[in-house]
Order: C-alpha cells, then structure tokens, then sequence
C-alpha cells in the first residue's frame, strides 16, 4: 500500500462522495480497462491491502415503470364493484425516481427511502359519452424509514429481517362512479419482512454478479405486500468504493378499507437501479 498516501486513503467522507461523482462519469471508459488489466490491490475486496471497515453506505437511485396489474373499488353494502382498470381508466404506466441511501453498522442496517406512486386515470362520469370527464387517483408517496438485521453475512452476502415504517398513508380518490366524489385513505404502513443480497467472491477482472431479493407483509390495518427481485453487476471495490447496475421487478399488493369501500389491487413494474457503495 506504499503506493497509496495516507492522504489518499483518510479521505474525508464528504471529499470522497465529490470525487466519486467525478468517477462515475469516467467509468464507463475505464471498464473496458480493467477487463484487459489486473489491479489485485485495489480491486480484490479481500485483499490483505484492503480493510474492510464495520460501517458501510449505500445510495440507490432506480428509474421504475410502473402501474396497475389489476385491482378494484368495491362497495361494502351493495357488493359493487369498479375496476381500476376499466371503470377508472388506471391502464397507463408511470415513469417514478425512487432513491435510498442505508448506513450499515456490522449486522445491522438503518435505511432512508423515497418513493413516488402517483397512479391517476381519466374517464366520462360513469361512462356517459354527454358527462364531463373526471379524474381517479392513487396515492403512496413520501418517506419510509426501515432496519435490517443480517442473520448471516459472509463476504458482502447477507441474509436477515427488516422493518419498514411508512411516513405517509395510501390515498384514494375518485369522481368517476361517484356523484360529487369520494376520498378515503389509511394509516401509515408497517411491515416486517426478508431480504437476501448475493455478491459471489469470485470475479472476473475485479467485476462480479450480484443478486438482491426483498419481500415485506404488512403488520398494519392499511395492508401491503411488496416483492422485489434484481440482478446485476458490481464494479470492483476501491479505496473511493464500488458501484453497481441492476435491473428488476416489482410487484407491489395494497389493501384499504374506508368510507364504506374497499380498495384492493397490485402495482408491478420493472426498474432500473444505479448503487454506489462506500
């Protein structure tokens, strides 16, 4: 490590997140590079040069198309029912930005997440031709705050539990079927669930596979079950950190009750994913 200046290597957190941004920029033409070269000091995570400390980052950005699979309004004292899909015009797919950044301290993680759901549709007023149009939303976005316990780690896998809390509640509204519209929402989400994240130790040139599973049921009144799998690639681990490309699919399941009417459906789409470990 004689080649690395003590400088180098304290960097503060903050000049470090400046230069990576700089790296990131340049690394889609240094890849072809370290195909062709072997850095086994830098690159190699378990190399004696390198010291993996406790306390870890990771920051997500993930691009995500998504919108209604399927999914109902039904009325609880005369059994009606209005598909999202058909009745409201809920049958577009949305372009959201999710992002993410967790700090993890040994075994255990905290993670800060925002997510965007605007899910809208537009049709005439119980499909009348004459009627105006009117507008049916669904809501979830905001802040959700969660906690992982890896059970095993070996390497940079881990497998565990989590525990998310939502700081916003899922909204419905609608003035489709409804004469003078109706709104009813429910309480913050709390779920508890599993993850599992595969990077193997061998790699090729510094670059290895990675894999990430992550489900969550609910504990609370307003339900959601959320499944989400991914796979991609991880650039090798440096000094400055690692980045990875992933691509995914999600599958989210809601349930809300409220204002005499049930609301039950899945969003699923695919996502994109760029990660930056530190």
């Amino acid at each position: 490590m004689s080649h690395i200046s003590r400088r180098t290597f304290f960097l503060g957190r903050v000049e470090a997140v400046k230069i990576v941004l700089v790296m990131a920029l340049v690394l889609g033409c240094w890849l072809p590079v370290l195909g062709a070269e072997d850095f086994p000091g830098l690159a190699n995570p378990y190399s004696p040069l390198i010291s993996q400390p406790a306390f870890h980052v990771e920051t997500k950005l993930s691009p995500i198309f998504i919108g209604v699979s399927s999914g109902k309004v039904t009325m609880a004292s005369t059994s009606s029912e209005w598909g999202l899909k058909e009745a409201f015009g809920m049958d577009q797919t949305f372009l959201f930005l999710d992002s993410m950044v967790r700090f993890q301290f040994g075994r255990f993680s905290l993670r800060c997440i925002y997510e965007q759901r605007d899910i809208f549709g537009e049709t005439h007023f119980q499909h009348d031709p004459a009627a105006p149009k009117a507008r049916a939303r669904l809501d979830y976005s905001g802040l959700r705050l969660g906690a992982d316990a890896d059970l095993y780690q070996w390497g940079l896998s881990r497998i565990g539990l989590n525990f998310d809390q939502d700081l916003y509640p899922l909204i419905f509204s609608e003035a489709n079927e409804t004469p003078g519209g109706v709104k009813f929402q429910g309480k913050e989400v709390v779920t508890l669930g599993v993850h599992a994240v595969y990077n193997p130790i061998w790699t090729w040139y510094g670059v290895s596979g990675l894999v990430e599973f992550r489900a969550r049921w609910p504990l609370s009144q307003t339900k959601v079950t959320d499944v989400a799998v991914s796979v991609g690639v991880k650039t090798p681990e440096t000094v400055l950190g690692a980045m990875s490309w992933r691509v995914g699919y999600r599958s989210t399941a809601f349930e809300l009750t409220g204002a005499q009417r049930t609301l039950d459906g899945i969003l699923g789409g695919w996502f994109g994913e760029l990660a930056y470990f530190f």
